[in-house]
Order: structure tokens, then sequence, then C-alpha cells
């Protein structure tokens, strides 16, 4: 699988050529995102291009990935028009809708209504994923651990560089031994989107009525509870929570724990914590400045020490 270190819009176009997608007259919008070039074409197109090895073996599991959900799911995420093996990139359909984060956690978060319906739909799709697809193939295809958070080591490492605080410093400490020691049975280790958020989710312009999700590059064969980790939108608006876990249990027949999904957030929490060496404290980092990240990671680490 070809790599390119550098890209520029000549070179995406002659292949898209090759792989028969008309590209208008201009130079199409190209982003570089975890070792991919991503190219947006009109139409909801987007070609994928591997800027090293592991980008392409990124776009190769995604993409697999992505074939077996058309096969299997009935809610809706990309698809691949033409995978990477016919031509020197992937070109995939996006899910149509609006996405737009803020604007949707904002009214999320003022209208406990509107948190459950969309609870609600996330969970109707995580019981599809986490049940329809065959588990000996994505056993094989899917790593056993998330993309993030990172490991423990790297964390404990950073975090001193980011906070003084030792107090917090300990706590996080603690926090850490905790989902060290965190087990997953058989029962519970399914395949997982990994990310599953507001951010990576589509809408319905007029209704926020949710339209499909997108983002399959950190899917993992890992813990059930990991994909409700976000879901939570504020510790006093648990609305999007309990409704995700409700309908979950309901199409699945599984008990959730609400301690083990505030474990994984909890434990996110303090890796984008120590994800912010280098960045000025008054810096918006991962959404967040240093202050708002540390209220964040405290909340979410008082209620996460239970399994």
């Amino acid at each position: 699988m070809r790599t390119y270190p550098h890209l520029v819009s000549a070179t995406a176009k002659i292949h898209l050529c090759e792989a028969g997608i008309d590209v208008p007259d201009g130079d199409p919008e190209i982003e570089l995102r975890d070792e991919r070039w991503m190219v947006h074409l009109p139409g909801g197109m987007m070609a994928i291009f591997a800027a090293t090895d592991a980008g392409a073996e990124r776009i190769r599991r995604e993409g697999e990935l992505l074939r077996l959900l058309e096969r299997h799911v009935s809610f809706r995420a990309p698809r691949v028009v033409t995978p990477i093996s016919q031509t020197s990139c992937e070109v995939r359909r996006k899910v149509e809708g609006m996405v737009g984060f803020w604007s949707v956690f904002r009214r999320a978060l003022d209208d406990s209504g509107l948190s459950r319906r969309i609870g609600h739909s996330i969970a109707e799709l995580l019981a599809e994923l986490h049940s329809a697809l065959p588990l000996d193939t994505v056993r094989e295809l899917l790593p056993i651990r998330t993309s993030w958070p990172p490991h423990s080591n790297w964390i404990r490492e950073h975090i001193p560089q980011v906070t003084n605080d030792r107090t917090l410093i300990d706590k996080i400490d603690a926090l850490l031994e905790i989902y060290g020691a965190l087990d997953i049975t058989d029962c519970d280790r399914v395949p997982v989107h990994g990310d599953v958020g507001l951010h990576n989710l589509v809408f319905q312009p007029d209704t926020l009525e949710v339209a499909g999700i997108f983002d399959f590059d950190s899917a993992a064969f890992t813990d059930r509870h990991f994909d409700l980790r976000y879901l939570e939108l504020h510790p006093e608006q648990p609305a999007m929570l309990e409704a995700a876990i409700a309908t979950y249990e309901t199409n699945t027949g599984r008990t959730l724990s609400r301690q083990r999904i505030l474990l994984h957030n909890a434990a996110s929490a303090v890796g984008f914590l120590a994800y912010r060496v280098g960045h000025a404290p008054d810096e918006r980092w991962c959404g967040r400045t240093l202050k708002r990240r540390r209220c964040r990671q405290r909340s979410f680490q008082k209620r996460g020490r239970g399994r």
C-alpha cells in the first residue's frame, strides 16, 4: 500500500481520477489526521490516503470494519465506495446530516428530554454494534485495547509536567491502579466503536435525531461499558447516560455498571489532562482550559472509584 509523507492537491486528483472519482475544478480540502490524509470531496464523499505505514494499516482495518457494518447492521455509518486495494486511496461516502458537537451539547445540556432521546438512540445503535457482528472475524480484525486512554505509565510520566498538585497526582495514581486492575470478562468483551460521543454522531438538522455515527478508527474488541463513557454530559445532567443504560439493558438483556462506565470516563479524563504537556493553562486544548479539565477530571475521579 503506497504512502504519502506529503500530499498535494494535484497528486490527490490524479489518483482520484484513476479511481473513477470525478473531482471538480479547484483544489480539494486536504487535512492530515492521525497519519492519514483526509481529502474532502463534494457530494458527501471523502478520500483517505496513507501518510505512513501505520496510517495505511489504520485505513485497512477501519475499511474492513465498515464493510462488515454495511452487511450486518441497520444503523448508518460511512460506506466504502472504492477500497484502497484497488487504487492508491480509499474513497468513502459520509453519513448525511448535521455534525455540530457544541451546538448539540449546549442544547442537550439544557434539555433533559433531548438528552434522553439522544441517549436512547445511541443505546439502540450500540446494542446492535455490540451483538450483530461475527465475533470470530472481529477478534482477528480488532485490537483488544482501545487507543485511548494512553497507557498508565505514559500518564504517570506526563502528569507532573502539567500540574504540581501533589494531592491530585496521588489521586490519579490511585485511580490508575484501580483502572489497571480492571478485569474484562468474556461476556463483556464485544466490538466497540471506541469513541462514542456527540463529536462522532450525525444528527437530523430539524429534529436532532441521531442519523448515524462515524470515525471507527478507535474500534476495539474490549469492554462494552467503554462505549458509554462519554454519555454523561455533566455530573448534574445524567439524563443521556441514564436513558442509554435503560435502553441498552432492555435491548441486550445485559446489566451495565454505572461505576464501571464512570471509571472509564475518569481514566480518559486523566489521559486528556496528561495530554496537555506543552500547552499553557489558559489555552483551550482538546476543548478545555487546564482549570476546566481539572474540575472535570476531579468530578469523575471521585465517582469512578468503584467497579
